[in-house]
């Protein structure tokens, strides 16, 4: 009897981690869905993050699933606070470096708030800049933006970097003291180093 009611147990186990692997399978395919419209959308219009912020909002009615619809809002939230942000620091037409660019938030966003700027991309994991190498060739931003993976405090040692930007921003990339600590290397004398938290807009 006790065997039984361990085969039972371990087969409900199994439906129900079969049931949330078929949820995700079914969240993923929604979401490439939706990224594919909006990035074909973005591309065609040239003002990217504009479009993809607002083309997420019309698309809203159309994402069955409930994990779906809150990334997509997520998308818009964070868009809108990386856009802020950059309105925060002002007008900016040099060189800036993203330090732990992630995702591409607020680098990408910036670069499209500032077209006449340049960017370095800086992120330690190879699946984040493989991401953000595609991004930046989607966009039609090869001219302008380099995407490099490697540490901070390794990368601010190349002669290439160290020293040679006007503004380095930072957007949840640790406190205030390891932010300063991780971007001072790359600031020209008189740079700007602006950090944001990861859930605001708020400059610092």
């Amino acid at each position: 009897w006790s065997s039984d009611v361990c085969s039972s147990d371990l087969y409900e186990t199994q439906r129900s981690e079969l049931r949330e692997t078929a949820s995700r399978a079914r969240v993923a395919e929604e979401l490439a869905s939706v990224g594919t419209l909006v990035a074909g959308l973005a591309h065609e219009i040239g003002t990217p993050m504009g479009v993809i912020q607002g083309h997420a909002k019309l698309l809203e009615p159309a994402v069955a699933s409930e994990d779906a619809l809150w990334r997509l809002r997520t998308i818009q939230e964070q868009i809108g606070h990386s856009r802020e942000f950059g309105d925060l620091v002002g007008p900016f037409t040099g060189q800036f470096l993203d330090l732990g660019a992630g995702g591409g938030l607020p680098g990408l966003v910036l670069l499209d708030l500032w077209p006449e700027s340049t960017a370095v991309l800086l992120d330690a994991q190879e699946r984040r800049t493989r991401f953000l190498r595609e991004a930046v060739e989607e966009l039609g931003w090869s001219d302008r933006v380099e995407v490099v993976t490697g540490r901070a405090e390794m990368q601010a040692r190349d002669p290439r970097f160290r020293g040679c930007f006007d503004l380095v921003v930072a957007r949840g990339f640790g406190p205030p003291a390891v932010t300063a600590e991780g971007g001072v290397g790359f600031l020209q004398v008189a740079g700007r180093l602006a950090r944001s938290e990861e859930h605001t807009s708020e400059l610092q």
